[in-house]
């Protein structure tokens, strides 16, 4: 039986800018993946991106970004590093 931790993590991003520019939003994802990760097995899966508030053009501003984690503690692989 193998050893996992899962946990889920809740990232709130409020976008700053008034173009509307999804790399902006893929930009933080990749940001959370690379400082959430531990190890190299470690999984980061995104599980729902809600929009939490819309600017005055009825863009999306703010978001609510939950993520799950899986970590192999029996086989974690080397460090990560970016």
């Amino acid at each position: 039986m193998s050893n996992i931790e899962r946990k889920q993590l809740f990232v709130e991003h409020e976008t700053k800018r008034f173009t509307q520019d999804e790399d902006n939003l893929k930009t933080v994802l990749q940001g959370l993946f690379y400082s959430e990760r531990i190890y190299e097995n470690d999984q980061i899966f995104i599980q729902q991106v809600i929009t939490l508030e819309w600017d005055s053009q009825g863009r999306s501003s703010k978001h609510l970004i939950i993520l799950n984690l899986e970590r192999d503690l029996d086989n974690p692989g080397d460090e990560f590093i970016p």
